[in-house]
């Protein structure tokens, strides 16, 4: 009977020993990682290919404790203009080969953030593919940030009127091709330009914040179907605000002058809500078999071509008061402006309250012009 009781009391005690030990482990792996309460009730209840999210007061508060590494997943131009405190760099296209070596314990918590919060979850989920367990993100990226930020920006100067820094550009180059008639082969062109971060300052957070991405073309090389370079057009100006890195850019092939052989044209300005489209336009020229710059084209602000009637009809406007609507032939070499129609709203007589909206109807090749008034309400 005691060598029973002896027995159970040892039994006991190793029992007892243990719980104490794993609970000592579990508070040990808690106390070294100490994810913020809201992180930990989601991960508990989401799956793994489901980014966590951590505002900028939960990272804060995740940072402040000590527990988690900061990681900068921008290019390093960004990072070394402005970053969060204490963040390394590891930009977003070398995760995959690089995490390894930055972080060999998968169990490592791991905050990121980009600049608007974007880019942030498919950086998590790149972690998730290679089993790390604790990586969250910035909410808002680094464009929701309230605290402190260092880098080459950080002694700025802030006011309150509206300033804006020195753009960052990032270099790209975009292929196409395009057949331009039935007798000649594909012609390849490859267009050279920028992307473009623009940045200005917030007052309120007293730094830069992301303001725009935009694209810009600089150059056009074309080459002729059997590789040989054709010509290389250059000094070009362009801005698209939809140039978010998506290799869409408005450059259109029509046949303006009616010849048969498609013509080129790319937008100087896409963005905005004006119906002005400013392009530069250039005509092929089979006697040379190059393409030509047409300022006659370059002249309207938004051409567009009727194939049946073999004319190029052009409208404009300014504000609510006035619109242009005009038509040209192709003559000679040259667009040649036949009709007119302009609608604007005038007082009349000048010094009356009597409102009229003026239809003006001009015919270039007859001389006859013809003016309508009609009461405007």
């Amino acid at each position: 009977m005691k060598v029973q009781i002896q027995f159970s009391f040892i039994i006991f005690m190793l029992l007892f020993s243990i719980n104490i030990n794993t609970a000592e482990a579990s508070g040990l792996m808690e106390d070294s990682v100490n994810i913020p309460e809201r992180a930990q009730t989601i991960s508990k209840s989401s799956a793994p290919s489901s980014p966590i999210s951590l505002t900028p007061h939960e990272a804060e508060e995740f940072i402040l404790n000590g527990s988690v590494i900061v990681v900068d997943i921008r290019s390093a131009d960004f990072f070394k203009k402005d970053h969060l405190k204490n963040a390394i760099s590891l930009p977003y296209n070398e995760i995959q080969e690089l995490a390894a070596s930055f972080f060999p314990d998968k169990t490592t918590a791991i905050l990121v953030y980009c600049q608007t919060g974007e880019q942030s979850p498919d950086a998590v989920n790149t972690f998730a593919n290679l089993d790390y367990k604790n990586v969250y993100f910035l909410e808002g990226g680094l464009d929701s940030w309230h605290g402190p930020i260092v880098g080459e920006w950080e002694n700025i100067e802030f006011n309150s009127s509206i300033v804006r820094r020195p753009d960052i550009q990032k270099p790209f180059s975009f292929v196409t091709e395009q057949s331009i008639h039935e007798n000649l082969g594909s012609f390849t062109f490859i267009l050279d330009g920028y992307y473009i971060s623009e940045y200005m300052e917030n007052y309120r957070k007293k730094r830069w914040v992301l303001f725009m991405i935009y694209s810009s073309i600089h150059t056009i090389s074309i080459k002729n179907p059997d590789g040989t370079m054709l010509q290389v057009i250059d000094n070009l100006e362009t801005m698209n605000e939809h140039g978010r890195e998506d290799n869409k850019f408005v450059l259109t092939f029509e046949d303006w002058n009616f010849d048969g052989y498609l013509d080129m044209s790319l937008m100087k300005y896409v963005g905005g809500t004006s119906g002005n489209r400013p392009a530069y336009y250039w005509l092929w020229e089979p006697g040379i078999e190059q393409f030509v710059q047409n300022d006659d084209l370059m002249r309207m602000n938004a051409p567009e071509v009727d194939t049946e009637n073999r004319k190029i009809f052009d409208a404009g406007k300014s504000g609510m008061e006035y619109f242009q609507f005009s038509s040209y032939e192709y003559t000679n070499g040259r667009f040649i402006e036949v009709h007119r129609t302009v609608r604007d709203i005038i007082r009349y007589p000048e010094d009356s309250n009597d409102v009229f909206e003026r239809i003006t109807e001009t015919n270039f090749i007859t001389g006859e012009v013809t003016i309508t008034l009609t009461p405007y309400n």
